[in-house]
């Protein structure tokens, strides 16, 4: 992974990630509404993947950031959740060097019914 395409992982996982939450919670204070937040992270936050470096630390930052506000926010009628999501077979995968793992991975047409 080149160094541009390294800096939007971060700019989409870390820095928009923060920004969506700020202004959400924002407005559910300012409205005086109760309200939720729903984050996706991934199993790789808690378990680390080689040749994922990044991906696994930015994920850990929506994890950790997340299960930090929904403390914060414990009182305020303000839900905050994260789903961590195991391995699926995404475009992600299919374009790098984790491409030997796709058999290990759940189909997106199956995890997109699961319930």
């Amino acid at each position: 992974m080149d160094l541009t395409r390294k800096k939007q992982l971060i700019a989409t996982n870390v820095a928009h990630t923060t920004e969506l939450a700020h202004l959400a919670i924002q407005y559910f204070r300012q409205s005086k509404q109760p309200g939720g937040i729903l984050f996706i992270s991934s199993m790789a936050s808690r378990i680390p993947l080689p040749w994922q470096a990044l991906y696994s630390a930015t994920k850990s930052f929506i994890t950790h950031y997340a299960s930090a506000l929904a403390w914060e926010n414990r009182n305020s009628g303000i839900t905050i959740s994260v789903s961590l999501p195991g391995g699926i077979q995404t475009e992600m995968i299919r374009k790098n060097e984790m491409d030997h793992l796709s058999a290990w991975l759940l189909p997106v047409e199956k995890a997109s019914h699961l319930t």
